[in-house]
């Protein structure tokens, strides 16, 4: 899919604040959604052969995740940021360690107001996002996150259960680069990130 169009220009930082000010205040006004079981996204989780060591079980989700020995999961110096958001726990955490044990920076949020704001405060190379969140959807998100016009410009996938070719459209047109269903191919959506995004892309000067 084609990448959005966008300007390269520094972010405001009172822009953000009033954006992270509004997000929270929808978090706050919106109600709760039933807790998903994410048994259908679970077995997207996709493990590099002989790379899985740990079997987790919920009463809800049963995960295969990859995982290595605790001292590879620490991301390698100038690793390339990654913030990731979905309002399934297990899945959410099932993304954290597949990125974690490929040298990737994490940080997770479980809706759209939180990720914006630790995008507003953190700046990370690439943005994964549920579209279906409560309060703050994925697309509000990606559409706040375009309208700083950060540079450099981010990386923004979509990971969600919409299929049909309007709502990928639509996801396009809000500002994100990728549109990916799930259950995702985690290998896959990897594959995309790294193709767009080098280690050490951030600059904290």
């Amino acid at each position: 899919m084609l990448a959005a169009a966008g300007n390269s220009v520094p972010a405001n930082a009172s822009q953000c604040a009033r954006m992270v000010s509004m997000s929270r205040r929808m978090k706050s006004a919106s109600r709760m959604s039933p807790p998903t079981d994410g048994k259908d996204v679970a077995q997207g989780i996709v493990a590099e052969s002989g790379s899985i060591s740990k079997l987790i079980t919920g009463p809800r989700v049963r995960l295969l995740l990859a995982t290595r020995h605790s001292e590879n999961i620490m991301p390698t110096p100038n690793a390339v940021r990654l913030l990731i958001a979905d309002d399934d726990p297990s899945v959410l955490a099932a993304y954290a360690l597949f990125f974690n044990a490929h040298g990737y920076e994490t940080r997770a949020t479980g809706n759209g107001a939180d990720a914006l704001a630790e995008y507003c405060g953190w700046h990370p190379d690439a943005v994964v996002l549920d579209i279906q969140m409560p309060g703050m959807d994925g697309r509000a998100v990606a559409r706040e996150i375009r309208r700083l016009r950060s540079a450099p410009l981010p990386l923004l996938v979509a990971v969600t259960a919409l299929t049909s070719p309007s709502e990928q459209a639509e996801t396009i047109r809000s500002g994100f680069d990728y549109h990916f269903v799930k259950p995702a191919d985690l290998p896959a959506v990897l594959a995309t990130i790294a193709s767009h995004v080098r280690p050490g892309a951030t600059d904290d000067s």
